[in-house]
């Protein structure tokens, strides 16, 4: 089984773990986050400079490719960073292939990288109204907001996201209604678009 899936983002990675003032702001959001259990992908790295994503996940094989740059966006007064749409397809791997509960781990030269994630779900309505997504809600147009720790290669850091999911039409309206709503009293400290990138130049950060 296999699924594609057009997305339209923003994410910045920083050093270290994440500030207070950071996970303060996270947590007074609404609506209340949703914590993901920790999980370790299996990243492969590709070419430097390639937008091409490929990791191992809970038994299935994403496999992400940047489609276009959509430019600098500034969402708030310290908030900037770079709207990508990216496509993503997931393949159901079968039991005896990697990364499977079951199976053996993937070694160099996958990257093994541990997460720790806090979320927001968000429904954008046919009227263009935001309101909270049920967690296990499947479809529709709406939004993500995330806040992760990261670990990899020895390495501490935290990446937050904005993503807009949906039908292709509808994902640039989408992002900007989930930004309005995420970012209307301000945003953390140092969301800056030199910080704004994928998990593709993630890896060759930390490599």
């Amino acid at each position: 089984m296999n699924a594609f899936y057009p997305t339209l983002e923003v994410r910045w990675f920083r050093r270290g773990t994440v500030p207070s003032g950071v996970l303060a702001w996270f947590l007074q959001c609404d609506p209340e986050p949703e914590r993901g259990l920790p999980r370790i992908d299996h990243y492969l790295p590709i070419l430097r400079g390639a937008a091409v994503g490929i990791k191992l996940r809970d038994g299935s094989l994403e496999i992400k490719r940047l489609h276009r740059e959509l430019g600098l966006v500034h969402m708030h007064a310290g908030v900037s960073g770079v709207l990508e749409e990216w496509h993503k397809w997931r393949f159901t791997l079968g039991p005896d292939d990697a990364n499977d509960p079951g199976g053996e781990r993937p070694t160099s030269p996958w990257i093994a990288v541990a997460k720790e994630r806090l979320s927001r779900r968000y429904e954008v309505t046919d009227s263009g109204q935001v309101a909270r997504m049920a967690p296990l809600h499947v479809g529709g147009t709406g939004g993500n907001l995330e806040l992760t720790d990261v670990g990899a290669l020895g390495q501490h850091w935290w990446t937050i996201s904005v993503e807009a999911f949906g039908p292709e039409a509808s994902l640039r309206q989408a992002f900007s209604l989930v930004a309005e709503r995420v970012f209307a009293d301000g945003g953390p400290p140092g969301l800056d678009s030199a910080d704004s990138y994928g998990y593709p130049r993630f890896l060759e950060e930390i490599a």
